[in-house]
């Protein structure tokens, strides 16, 4: 590292962008009604694609998740999201939401959304789950890791050791069975052998009877 003016930082534990994927599909809902969530959205499939697909309707439909995107602009330049919101809380919908940071992407202070949130929703417990904090420039793609754990994320490793441990169980309850069945065939052959005496030789099963002589 001679010349070198900085050099890299790793944190044991740290989880990378590169190594999260997600176990299973995905569909993230990003309401037209909520402004900047769709270009979110699409950063996170950019970050991690695979099984990540992302639904623009009006209605949640086969979405898994609501991306509920909080900036400036949340619950004041459409009407529509509250109504949304409330849909997706009646219908169990899982709402990750992103706190945006990024004074250039409308940033603001999370006190405000206590100001133009409805109360029906706050009084329903929306803010109960803590919101992703999205921050721009170097810790993006920590906001961004942070976000797809949420969504359901896991390190890629992770899923691989699983599989192995699976097939290494289902390899050794295989073994189990085999066992089992020779086990079986080994006391059906010994109990159909004919038994011996001490003498090595083999033990007539019928006693001997004594036959009088004839005077």
């Amino acid at each position: 590292y001679a010349g070198e003016d900085a050099l890299p930082l790793c944190i044991p534990g740290e989880i990378r962008a590169s190594k999260l994927a997600f176990p299973k599909p995905v569909v993230l809902w990003a309401s037209p009604a909520n402004a900047g969530a769709l270009d979110l959205a699409n950063e996170i499939a950019t970050t991690f694609g695979g099984r990540l697909t992302i639904s623009t309707a009006n209605e949640p439909g086969q979405a898994t998740h609501m991306l509920l995107y909080l900036n400036k602009d949340s619950f004041v330049s459409d009407e529509r999201l509250a109504d949304q919101v409330k849909q997706a809380r009646e219908g169990r919908l899982k709402i990750v939401m992103a706190h945006e940071n990024d004074p250039a992407l409308g940033g603001c202070q999370f006190s405000r959304f206590f100001e133009v949130t409805p109360q029906e929703l706050i009084a329903g417990g929306l803010y109960k789950d803590l919101a992703k904090s999205c921050f721009p420039g170097r810790h993006r793609k920590v906001s961004l890791v942070l976000l797809a754990k949420s969504l359901g994320a896991i390190p890629a490793r992770t899923s691989l050791v699983s599989g192995s441990i699976s097939e290494r169980g289902s390899l050794a309850r295989s073994l189990s069975g085999l066992s089992q069945v020779f086990a079986k065939m080994s006391s059906r052959s010994s109990a159909g052998a004919p038994a011996r005496d001490g003498s090595g030789g083999e033990a007539s099963a019928s006693a001997s009877v004594s036959l009088p002589q004839q005077v």
